[in-house]
Formats: structure tokens, sequence, C-alpha cells
């Protein structure tokens, strides 16, 4: 009979884990504990504005594009931290190609190759997610697919 019980309680909680819902307005983002590409962890406080989210090339591609020619202070002067989802990528892959292409760039991209930390990241196919934050509190989520529409972000930020 406990054996029985336990299978519920077991059951009960998957349902929990299993119909969770992604990040939205108003949710407080939790401790992330992630590195860089060059191995330095991420410093997420109360100025961080905008987070900058990618799981896929074709976002991954935008943002790259989006940051092409800035420098390595360009997203910490703007209060900006740019995270990339790499779960899906191949190990292969990520070493002989993704590592060594991002180790190029002179910005930090915060990877999760979980995806433990990103997993209720909102997101859409083939788009970049921009979360604004106030006091690491989520006030808006867009999708972009445009580096311009990126940039602009970063730059000018969003009026809440």
């Amino acid at each position: 009979m406990k054996i029985a019980y336990m299978i519920l309680f077991m059951l009960f909680c998957w349902s929990f884990v299993v119909t969770a819902e992604p990040y939205g307005t108003g949710t407080q983002i939790p401790t992330l504990n992630l590195s860089d590409q060059y191995d330095q962890k991420l410093t997420l406080d109360t100025m961080t504005r905008l987070i900058v989210f990618t799981n896929n090339k074709a976002g991954s591609d935008i943002v790259s594009d989006a940051l092409n020619g800035v420098d390595k202070d360009y997203l910490i002067t703007h209060k900006t931290i740019y995270i990339a989802d790499i779960s899906g990528m191949p190990g292969l892959v990520r070493k002989l190609f993704a590592f060594p292409k991002m180790k190029k760039q002179p910005y930090s991209i915060y990877l999760d190759d979980g995806p433990s930390f990103t997993k209720d990241f909102p997101s859409e196919e083939n788009k970049v997610t921009l979360l604004y934050l106030n006091d690491l509190k989520i006030q808006s989520i867009e999708f972009i697919s445009l580096p311009d529409t990126v940039k602009t972000a970063i730059e000018k930020g969003k009026d809440n």
C-alpha cells in the first residue's frame, strides 16, 4: 500500500514538472550559474536591464549580426546579458566549430549546455528572445527576427 501511495505522489509531482510554464511578465529571474566562452562566471545583478536569449542557430545568427563590430564592453555598457542555450548542439560541433567561433567574439556569451538554467525561458522558433528586466523581474518579453531590431533594443531599451 505504501508503494502505491509513493507512486501516486511521484506522478503528482511529475505533473508539475511536465506542465511547467515558461517565464512570463512578473517572473523573478533566479540565480543563474552560467559561464561565458572565456569561462567567466555570469554576473546578473539588479542593474541588468535586458537578457538577450537564443536557443537555436537562427537566433544565434541574428544576434551575431546585430553585434558585429561591437567592442568587448558593449553589452556591459548597455546593462545587457547574452545567454545561449547550446544543449541541442552536438558535442563535436560545439568543440570544433561553435566554441572557436564564440571565442572570436569580444563580448560574453553565457552558455547553458543543460538546459538546466534556461529551460523556462520563453522562445519562438528562429527568433531571439528579449527579456526586459527591472530589479531582475521580467517587465516584458519580445521575440525578434531582425538584427537591427535587436541592436536597437539593446541601445534604447524599452519604456515600461
